[in-house]
Protein backbone atom coordinates (compact mmCIF):
# COMPACT_ATOMS: atom_id res chain seq x y z
CA UNK A 1 0.00 0.00 0.00
CA UNK A 2 1.32 3.39 -1.23
CA UNK A 3 2.03 6.27 1.45
CA UNK A 4 -1.36 8.17 -0.35
CA UNK A 5 -3.60 5.11 -0.07
CA UNK A 6 -2.22 4.19 3.82
CA UNK A 7 -2.97 8.56 4.29
CA UNK A 8 -6.62 7.52 2.75
CA UNK A 9 -7.75 4.09 4.43
CA UNK A 10 -6.10 5.70 7.68
CA UNK A 11 -8.32 8.71 7.63
CA UNK A 12 -11.45 6.86 7.55
CA UNK A 13 -10.49 4.04 9.91
CA UNK A 14 -9.90 7.10 12.18
CA UNK A 15 -13.72 8.33 11.54
CA UNK A 16 -15.02 5.18 11.95
CA UNK A 17 -13.28 3.58 15.09
CA UNK A 18 -13.98 6.67 17.15
CA UNK A 19 -17.28 5.99 17.03
CA UNK A 20 -16.79 3.33 19.27
CA UNK A 21 -15.97 5.75 22.18
CA UNK A 22 -18.45 7.61 21.34
CA UNK A 23 -22.00 7.97 23.37
CA UNK A 24 -24.18 9.15 20.15
CA UNK A 25 -27.43 11.03 20.40
CA UNK A 26 -29.67 11.88 17.83
CA UNK A 27 -28.84 14.74 14.92
CA UNK A 28 -25.33 16.50 14.53
CA UNK A 29 -23.60 17.00 17.35
CA UNK A 30 -19.62 18.21 17.74
CA UNK A 31 -17.40 15.67 19.22
CA UNK A 32 -14.10 16.89 20.30
CA UNK A 33 -11.11 13.98 21.09
CA UNK A 34 -8.72 14.20 23.16
CA UNK A 35 -6.02 11.50 22.93
CA UNK A 36 -3.06 11.30 25.57
CA UNK A 37 0.28 9.44 25.82
CA UNK A 38 2.62 9.42 28.21
CA UNK A 39 6.63 9.79 28.70
CA UNK A 40 9.51 9.29 31.27
CA UNK A 41 7.64 6.21 32.95
CA UNK A 42 10.94 4.23 33.06
CA UNK A 43 12.11 4.32 36.61
CA UNK A 44 15.56 6.14 35.55
CA UNK A 45 13.44 9.18 34.01
CA UNK A 46 13.96 12.54 35.46
CA UNK A 47 10.71 14.00 34.50
CA UNK A 48 7.41 12.16 34.32
CA UNK A 49 4.58 13.27 32.19
CA UNK A 50 1.36 13.44 30.14
CA UNK A 51 1.19 15.46 26.29
CA UNK A 52 -2.87 15.48 25.88
CA UNK A 53 -4.19 16.52 21.96
CA UNK A 54 -7.46 17.37 21.46
CA UNK A 55 -9.51 18.44 18.22
CA UNK A 56 -12.90 18.34 16.78
CA UNK A 57 -13.74 14.31 15.06
CA UNK A 58 -13.14 16.06 11.69
CA UNK A 59 -10.13 17.74 12.04
CA UNK A 60 -8.57 14.57 13.27
CA UNK A 61 -9.52 13.14 10.07
CA UNK A 62 -7.99 15.45 8.14
CA UNK A 63 -4.65 15.31 10.24
CA UNK A 64 -4.62 11.93 10.05
CA UNK A 65 -4.97 11.30 5.96
CA UNK A 66 -1.74 14.78 5.90
CA UNK A 67 0.32 12.59 8.64
CA UNK A 68 0.29 9.64 7.14
CA UNK A 69 1.06 10.74 3.80
CA UNK A 70 4.15 13.29 5.67
CA UNK A 71 5.68 10.31 7.41
CA UNK A 72 5.61 7.63 4.97
CA UNK A 73 7.41 5.07 4.88
CA UNK A 74 7.30 5.58 8.59
CA UNK A 75 4.15 3.34 9.58
CA UNK A 76 3.64 4.32 13.47
CA UNK A 77 5.65 7.32 14.95
CA UNK A 78 7.22 6.85 18.11
CA UNK A 79 9.40 9.43 19.23
CA UNK A 80 11.97 7.78 21.28
CA UNK A 81 12.72 5.27 18.48
CA UNK A 82 12.72 8.04 16.05
CA UNK A 83 15.70 10.12 18.14
CA UNK A 84 17.70 7.09 18.88
CA UNK A 85 16.85 5.58 15.16
CA UNK A 86 16.09 2.36 16.60
CA UNK A 87 13.10 0.30 15.49
CA UNK A 88 11.54 1.45 11.57
CA UNK A 89 14.29 3.99 11.89
CA UNK A 90 17.04 1.26 11.98
CA UNK A 91 19.41 2.38 9.33
CA UNK A 92 19.09 5.76 8.69
CA UNK A 93 21.50 8.25 9.05
CA UNK A 94 21.42 11.68 11.83
CA UNK A 95 20.43 13.50 8.29
CA UNK A 96 17.54 11.22 7.33
CA UNK A 97 15.94 11.40 10.77
CA UNK A 98 16.10 15.04 10.86
CA UNK A 99 14.55 15.61 7.68
CA UNK A 100 12.09 13.13 8.49
CA UNK A 101 11.24 15.26 11.56
CA UNK A 102 11.11 18.39 9.64
CA UNK A 103 8.76 16.99 7.40
CA UNK A 104 6.23 15.80 10.17
CA UNK A 105 5.93 18.26 12.44
CA UNK A 106 4.41 21.46 10.40
CA UNK A 107 1.60 18.76 9.80
CA UNK A 108 0.61 19.31 13.87
CA UNK A 109 1.34 23.01 13.06
CA UNK A 110 -1.16 23.26 9.88
CA UNK A 111 -4.23 21.69 11.80
CA UNK A 112 -6.46 23.43 14.39
CA UNK A 113 -5.13 20.91 17.30
CA UNK A 114 -4.49 22.39 20.93
CA UNK A 115 -3.04 20.52 23.68
CA UNK A 116 -1.68 20.67 27.21
CA UNK A 117 1.91 18.81 28.58
CA UNK A 118 1.58 17.97 32.55
CA UNK A 119 4.82 17.14 33.96
CA UNK A 120 6.98 17.02 37.04
CA UNK A 121 10.09 16.46 38.08
CA UNK A 122 10.12 13.20 39.70
CA UNK A 123 14.23 13.33 39.92
CA UNK A 124 13.97 16.41 42.00
CA UNK A 125 11.23 15.50 43.91
CA UNK A 126 12.63 12.58 45.18
CA UNK A 127 16.19 14.70 45.79
CA UNK A 128 14.00 17.39 47.85
CA UNK A 129 11.74 14.74 49.72
CA UNK A 130 15.19 12.69 51.01
CA UNK A 131 17.00 16.16 51.95
CA UNK A 132 14.87 18.11 53.46
CA UNK A 133 12.63 15.42 55.01
CA UNK A 134 14.34 12.46 55.39
CA UNK A 135 11.79 9.98 53.01
CA UNK A 136 12.15 7.74 50.66
CA UNK A 137 9.68 6.51 47.90
CA UNK A 138 9.73 3.33 46.16
CA UNK A 139 10.68 3.92 42.63
CA UNK A 140 7.41 2.13 41.40
CA UNK A 141 4.85 4.23 44.00
CA UNK A 142 7.03 7.67 42.96
CA UNK A 143 5.97 6.71 39.06
CA UNK A 144 2.58 5.86 39.38
CA UNK A 145 1.72 8.15 41.64
CA UNK A 146 3.12 11.14 39.78
CA UNK A 147 2.01 9.64 36.48
CA UNK A 148 -1.88 9.27 37.99
CA UNK A 149 -1.44 13.32 39.16
CA UNK A 150 -0.21 14.28 35.75
CA UNK A 151 -3.38 12.37 34.27
CA UNK A 152 -5.71 14.34 36.23
CA UNK A 153 -4.34 17.62 35.39
CA UNK A 154 -4.39 16.95 31.25
CA UNK A 155 -7.46 15.23 31.27
CA UNK A 156 -8.98 18.12 33.45
CA UNK A 157 -6.76 21.06 31.45
CA UNK A 158 -8.65 19.41 28.27
CA UNK A 159 -11.71 19.02 29.96
CA UNK A 160 -12.42 22.49 31.48
CA UNK A 161 -10.92 24.13 28.27
CA UNK A 162 -13.68 22.65 26.01
CA UNK A 163 -16.42 23.09 28.91
CA UNK A 164 -15.43 27.19 28.69
CA UNK A 165 -16.37 26.83 25.00
CA UNK A 166 -19.79 25.45 25.47
CA UNK A 167 -18.45 21.55 24.22
CA UNK A 168 -19.85 18.89 25.84
CA UNK A 169 -19.34 15.18 23.72
CA UNK A 170 -15.81 14.38 24.60
CA UNK A 171 -13.74 11.03 24.00
CA UNK A 172 -10.46 10.79 25.66
CA UNK A 173 -8.69 8.24 24.51
CA UNK A 174 -5.49 6.44 26.25
CA UNK A 175 -2.47 4.97 24.59
CA UNK A 176 -2.51 1.30 24.94
CA UNK A 177 0.58 0.12 28.25
CA UNK A 178 0.44 -0.50 31.05
CA UNK A 179 -0.68 2.42 32.79
CA UNK A 180 -4.42 1.95 31.76
CA UNK A 181 -5.62 1.48 35.20
CA UNK A 182 -4.06 4.80 36.52
CA UNK A 183 -5.66 6.63 32.81
CA UNK A 184 -9.10 4.79 33.64
CA UNK A 185 -8.77 6.23 37.65
CA UNK A 186 -7.98 9.38 36.52
CA UNK A 187 -10.88 10.36 34.25
CA UNK A 188 -13.12 8.97 36.72
CA UNK A 189 -11.79 11.23 39.57
CA UNK A 190 -12.27 14.40 36.53
CA UNK A 191 -15.59 12.77 35.25
CA UNK A 192 -17.10 13.23 39.06
CA UNK A 193 -15.91 17.20 38.69
CA UNK A 194 -17.28 17.63 35.43
CA UNK A 195 -20.85 15.74 35.18
CA UNK A 196 -22.37 18.38 33.17
CA UNK A 197 -20.76 17.12 30.36
CA UNK A 198 -20.59 13.97 28.38
CA UNK A 199 -17.97 12.52 28.08
CA UNK A 200 -16.31 8.57 27.38
CA UNK A 201 -13.12 6.78 27.93
CA UNK A 202 -11.37 4.58 25.77
CA UNK A 203 -7.67 2.65 25.23
CA UNK A 204 -6.44 2.49 21.97
CA UNK A 205 -2.77 1.43 19.90
CA UNK A 206 -0.93 4.28 18.62
CA UNK A 207 -1.55 2.19 15.19
CA UNK A 208 -4.84 2.29 14.96
CA UNK A 209 -5.19 5.59 16.68
CA UNK A 210 -2.73 8.22 14.53
CA UNK A 211 -3.59 10.92 17.36
CA UNK A 212 -2.18 9.17 19.86
CA UNK A 213 1.00 9.82 17.40
CA UNK A 214 0.75 13.15 17.99
CA UNK A 215 -0.11 13.17 21.81
CA UNK A 216 3.25 10.98 21.74
CA UNK A 217 5.31 14.51 20.46
CA UNK A 218 3.69 16.34 22.76
CA UNK A 219 4.99 14.38 26.26
CA UNK A 220 8.76 13.40 24.72
CA UNK A 221 9.15 17.14 23.71
CA UNK A 222 7.37 18.49 26.88
CA UNK A 223 9.66 15.99 28.79
CA UNK A 224 13.02 16.99 27.52
CA UNK A 225 11.76 21.12 27.47
CA UNK A 226 10.90 20.43 31.45
CA UNK A 227 14.48 19.09 32.13
CA UNK A 228 15.73 22.57 31.69
CA UNK A 229 12.25 24.56 31.98
CA UNK A 230 13.85 28.27 31.69
CA UNK A 231 15.90 27.51 28.54
CA UNK A 232 14.79 28.90 24.99
CA UNK A 233 11.85 26.48 23.90
CA UNK A 234 12.66 23.04 22.08
CA UNK A 235 12.90 23.62 18.00
CA UNK A 236 10.34 20.93 17.57
CA UNK A 237 8.28 22.48 20.17
CA UNK A 238 8.30 25.85 18.18
CA UNK A 239 8.04 23.77 14.67
CA UNK A 240 4.48 22.28 15.95
CA UNK A 241 3.29 25.84 17.69
CA UNK A 242 5.62 28.92 16.38
CA UNK A 243 3.59 31.12 19.16
CA UNK A 244 2.91 28.62 21.57
CA UNK A 245 -0.63 29.45 22.61
CA UNK A 246 -2.17 26.21 21.42
CA UNK A 247 -0.46 24.37 23.47
CA UNK A 248 1.08 25.17 26.72
CA UNK A 249 2.68 23.32 30.44
CA UNK A 250 1.00 22.41 33.59
CA UNK A 251 4.15 21.86 35.75
CA UNK A 252 6.23 21.52 38.89
CA UNK A 253 10.05 21.45 37.59
CA UNK A 254 13.39 22.03 39.55
CA UNK A 255 12.36 26.02 40.43
CA UNK A 256 8.90 24.72 42.12
CA UNK A 257 9.16 21.32 43.70
CA UNK A 258 9.58 22.95 47.04
CA UNK A 259 6.20 23.36 47.62
CA UNK A 260 5.01 20.04 46.48
CA UNK A 261 7.41 18.21 47.92
CA UNK A 262 6.23 19.75 51.59
CA UNK A 263 2.79 19.24 50.92
CA UNK A 264 3.71 15.41 50.10
CA UNK A 265 5.67 14.75 53.42
CA UNK A 266 3.62 16.09 54.92
CA UNK A 267 0.22 13.88 53.39
CA UNK A 268 2.72 10.96 53.71
CA UNK A 269 3.76 11.65 58.05
CA UNK A 270 0.29 12.05 58.62
CA UNK A 271 -1.26 9.12 56.36
CA UNK A 272 1.68 7.06 58.47
CA UNK A 273 0.48 8.39 61.97
CA UNK A 274 -2.98 7.40 61.27
CA UNK A 275 -1.85 4.38 60.19
CA UNK A 276 0.09 3.41 63.42
CA UNK A 277 -2.95 4.78 65.44
CA UNK A 278 -5.23 1.90 64.03
CA UNK A 279 -2.73 -0.08 64.97
CA UNK A 280 -1.19 -1.09 61.21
Amino acid sequence: MSGAELASASGALVAELSDTFLAHREGKIVVFEVYLDESGTHHDSQIVGVGAAWADKSEWTKWTRDWNKAKWPIRVHHSVDCHNRVGEWDGWCREQRDNYVRRILPVIERHEIRGVISAVDKGEITRVLKEKHNMVIAENLMVRGWYFICLVWAIRSAWEALAREGVDNIAFVHEQNEFGHEAQEAFSVVQARMADSNATFGIGSKAVYPPLQCADILAYEGNHQMRDFKRPLRKPLMAIDRTFKRFYFKKYDKTEVSEIVDFTAHYLNRILAEFSKSGG
